[in-house]
């Protein structure tokens, strides 16, 4: 009777191991700081492992903190979610075909709606800047990065928009494209930065002023998004598929414009809201302890990430509402820098010069 109430033990023992190691989502932690007086926090996104979708909208009642494996009561945590806008900078570039083939097909129009739509879509994190290209070296700026209100009165003017060169500079404006934005992104202040490429094209590269070579080395190089749109018979579907390399979007009824950018829209809109930024006060107040934060969503998926806290001098007096100065005390890395991502995996577009880098970890409950 004891060896069966051993092996009983036994096995319901490996049955909650397999259980708690089924996690359906893919926290992955890009920054973390612990701070006098006993304030927490961490930036990450949340995926699904299966699918790879983001999952956005948690509220803060579906995250749970444990240290060293004890769950801290919420009382005492007192947990928020602050704004991401806050630490980290989402800025988006929108390249627009405005070449002759564009305008011979009547779609300035169609486009200069698509963008408008596009920027009332993608959400307020985005800041957002439209150029327009045709056959020159450089697009031309059609709208200034700002959000999405400011920019839609801007956006019109291509609807009439006349080209200077009716040739198609596709190629030159991608790599262009990808360099405004690492110039962009290194002029904000925000320690955390994430950059998104959106091409529309209606015909291939025409002008032929750089090399396909040339474009797969800038988008095998950025870390940014890049998404690509095409409508019309002119379009070559396999190159556009490299090009958006997040995702690419194909129609060839030139009148699926403003649906192509909806789409994209959705989904980039979708990428920016994984993003969460969390905040909890510990009640340590020594010593250096591992933190696992949990999200769970409502159907039950969940998975958590995991970092060490030193808490040596913390005491009463946090306040979860404060938004930390990343670098003060900074929480050292759960695993190796590049082991929170498989071989040819970014971390979303981040780049965070400064941080130390620590990486997300799926976890289980125990």
């Amino acid at each position: 009777m004891v060896g069966a109430k051993r092996s009983s033990v036994a096995l319901l023992a490996a049955t909650a191991v397999v259980v708690a190691g089924c996690a359906t989502l893919r926290v992955d932690l890009l920054r973390s700081s612990a701070t006098r007086p006993g304030h927490v926090a961490a930036y990450f996104t949340i995926e699904r492992i299966a699918t790879r979708a983001a999952v956005g909208g948690l509220p803060v009642e579906r995250f749970s903190v444990y240290e060293d494996g004890t769950a801290v009561p919420p009382l005492e945590a007192r947990s928020m979610l602050l704004d991401p806008a806050a630490v980290a900078a989402h800025y988006t570039i929108v390249l627009v075909d405005a070449g002759g083939a564009a305008v011979r097909a009547g779609l300035l129009p169609s486009i200069a709606e698509g963008v408008r739509s596009f920027v009332e879509r993608s959400g307020d994190r985005q800041r957002i800047a439209v150029y327009a290209f045709d056959g020159e070296t450089t697009p031309r700026l059609v709208a200034a990065r700002a959000t999405a209100a400011e920019v839609s009165p801007q956006i019109q003017a291509l609807a009439t928009l006349e080209p200077r060169d009716t040739s198609t500079n596709l190629h030159g404006a991608i790599v262009w494209g990808i360099q405004q934005l690492d110039r962009d992104l290194a002029a904000a202040t925000q320690p955390l930065k994430f950059g998104t490429v959106v091409v529309f094209t209606a015909t291939r590269d025409i002008a032929n002023r750089m090399t396909v070579a040339s474009v797969d080395d800038a988008l095998l190089a950025t870390p940014h998004d890049v998404y690509a749109a095409g409508v019309g018979r002119d379009i070559d579907a396999r190159t556009l598929t490299r090009i958006g390399r997040t995702q690419s979007f194909y129609d060839a009824n030139p009148g699926a414009v403003r649906a192509l950018f909806d789409r994209v829209a959705d989904r980039v809109a979708a990428r920016a809201a994984r993003h969460y930024f969390f905040s909890y006060c510990t009640p340590l107040r020594a010593d250096r302890h591992r933190v696992r934060i949990e999200a769970r969503e409502e159907g039950g998926g969940f998975g958590s990430a995991e970092f060490d806290v030193d808490a040596t001098g913390f005491r009463a007096g946090c306040d979860s509402a404060r938004v930390p100065a990343w670098g003060q005390r900074e929480a050292s890395p759960a695993v190796a820098p590049d082991a929170g991502a498989s071989a040819g995996e970014s971390d979303g577009g981040a780049v965070d010069p400064d941080a130390s880098a620590p990486s997300g970890q799926v976890g289980a409950a125990p």
